[in-house]
């Protein structure tokens, strides 16, 4: 292209600018683009894209050619080129269909704007994942505080349970996600096997208790064939000879744990006390008057004096 007034103009602008005539020639390479692509226009103006030109990437080809042919804009971001001396350089361009038929190739070099917005993304990132790392920790440090003022409430509310049934030891066994039973609070107990206790569903008091959502009492245990001493580790440890299993129900009427007691002792002086599930039995079959069924007090009739003569009087008349 002749040095005219055109040419200077298209030299004076801060973007490269590229001229590709109908026929995919290069027409015309300005200095800012000859600048930022290491190209020299005497050079490569006049060859042909695809011949003797390198032919671009197929993606940004297609791109061109749908400019030539439906002649309107395309608009292109974050473009790095593949030749090795512009290795690491980000590109945004636009692709304007030109009156000569051609199109006309506007870019220019974001690099430093595209290494600042990366680090902003970076920034930001970071910040959200401490955001979650903080919510994370305060979320475990409720979960903790919660389970420690569980923890202190489930023993407490055994030792009363031990205290009230004047049981061997009792403890509380709640449902875990996967359906089975896990001994969460215990007091009385000589073992720590309850630690490492871990029922299947259905299995053990709790298990059974919270499968049936109703009250269970054991008996004559170990002997019981009822009651097999593999199912109840913890009774067998602990020397139990009776326990009782009661429900422990959430808002919707669902079993979702269980508070155990057990009776009996390795100590034979002990075995005669424990005889408190008949005992529960008898007190489960007491009626408590209502006020329907309450009878009136009334006091027993008073016995009438027998009545007798006034005695004669000793005093002068």
């Amino acid at each position: 292209m002749a040095d005219t007034l055109e040419t200077r103009l298209l030299d004076a602008l801060s973007d490269g600018v590229i001229l590709v005539d109908p026929d995919w020639r290069l027409a015309f390479v300005n200095r800012t683009a000859a600048a930022l692509l290491r190209l020299d226009p005497e050079e490569v103006v006049g060859r042909v894209i695809g011949g003797d030109a390198p032919e671009p990437p197929e993606a940004r080809m297609r791109i061109y050619r749908e400019v030539m042919r439906d002649r309107r804009m395309r608009r292109l971001e974050g473009v790095r080129l593949e030749h090795p001396e512009l290795a690491g350089r980000v590109f945004d361009g636009e692709i304007h269909p030109s009156p000569t038929g051609g199109i006309v190739l506007l870019f220019r070099d974001v690099t430093e704007r595209a290494a600042a917005e990366a680090e902003a993304r970076a920034r930001a990132e970071e910040a959200e994942r401490r955001i979650r790392e903080s919510e994370a920790l305060r979320s475990l440090g409720r979960d903790i505080l919660s389970r420690v003022e569980l923890d202190t409430v489930l023993r407490r509310t055994v030792q009363h349970a031990r205290e009230l049934l004047d049981a061997g030891y009792t403890a509380v066994a709640t449902r875990e996600p996967s359906g089975e039973t896990v001994w969460r609070a215990v007091v009385g107990n000589r073992s720590e096997l309850w630690h490492r206790a871990l029922f299947p569903p259905g299995r053990g008091t709790a298990g059974r208790v919270v499968a049936a959502c109703a009250p269970l009492v054991i008996e004559g245990f170990p002997h019981n064939p009822d009651f097999p001493p593999d199912e109840f580790p913890v009774h067998v440890e602990e020397g139990m000879r009776s326990a009782l299993g009661v429900p422990l129900l959430d808002a919707e009427g669902r079993a979702f744990g269980s508070l155990i007691a057990g009776g009996g002792s390795r100590s034979p002086s002990d075995r005669t006390r424990w005889s408190w599930p008949r005992r529960w039995r008898r007190r489960r079959a007491w009626r408590w008057p209502t006020r329907g069924s309450s009878r009136k007090r009334t006091a027993p009739a008073r016995r009438p004096r027998p009545r007798t003569a006034p005695r004669a009087s000793s005093w002068p008349t």
